[in-house]
């Protein structure tokens, strides 16, 4: 799919009380350890297990009020930047910690094979949105940055996203779109992502 825009930003999308509120409502929930597919551990130079593309920790949250104040700005991008996806459904947000030596590697968001059981059954994830929840002053390291390869440019271009930098600042970008987060040096990084799917391409 040729993209004319690969994300669309807004800066400070929400006020700074808002994503206060969102850090102390998620450390109050049960913090679990972030997981994906098979080959996230590989082992170093002395045998022991070590985490290959994520570390990071992580909590769900479903809550309306959240949902409310962000679930707009997607919809303004999917039309502003031209990608004009059918979205059906939004997944829990996911309340994202990344403290000193953690880390998300290259990475897309979606499958080509839809979900096969709950409330997205039969969809893919099509759109996500990340919401940097306090500023980049207090903490070092932890960039987010997109490669725009292509089948038609196979090539690494790597492109740091340096609009996601202040507390409340939103991005939103086709799922399919490869990303990471570096590692953060010092400070903790809090995000909320959240994932909207809709019936497969065509």
């Amino acid at each position: 799919m040729n993209l004319i825009n690969y994300y669309w930003y807004f800066k400070n999308a929400v006020s700074t009380q808002f994503c206060d509120d969102v850090i102390k409502f998620c450390k109050e929930k049960k913090e679990e350890t972030a997981l994906v597919d098979l080959g996230t551990y590989t082992k170093d130079k002395e045998g022991a297990m070590k985490k290959q593309i994520r570390d990071s920790n992580i909590s769900w949250v479903e809550e309306r009020w959240v949902y409310e104040a962000i679930f707009p700005f997607v919809l303004t991008a999917n039309t502003n930047a031209g990608w004009n996806f059918n979205i059906t459904w939004t997944e829990p947000f996911q309340f994202t910690k990344y403290k000193p030596g953690q880390f998300y590697n290259w990475h897309c968001d979606s499958d080509i094979s839809p979900t096969k059981e709950g409330p997205g059954k039969g969809l893919i994830r099509k759109l996500s949105a990340s919401l940097l929840l306090n500023s980049s002053s207090e903490f070092k390291g932890g960039a987010f940055e997109f490669d725009f390869k292509n089948k038609a440019y196979p090539k690494t271009n790597i492109s740091v996203a340096k609009e996601l930098s202040d507390k409340g600042d939103l991005i939103v970008f086709p799922s399919f779109v490869w990303h990471r987060v570096q590692p953060v040096t010092e400070g903790t990084r809090y995000s909320l992502v959240m994932w909207n799917q809709g019936k497969p391409y065509v």
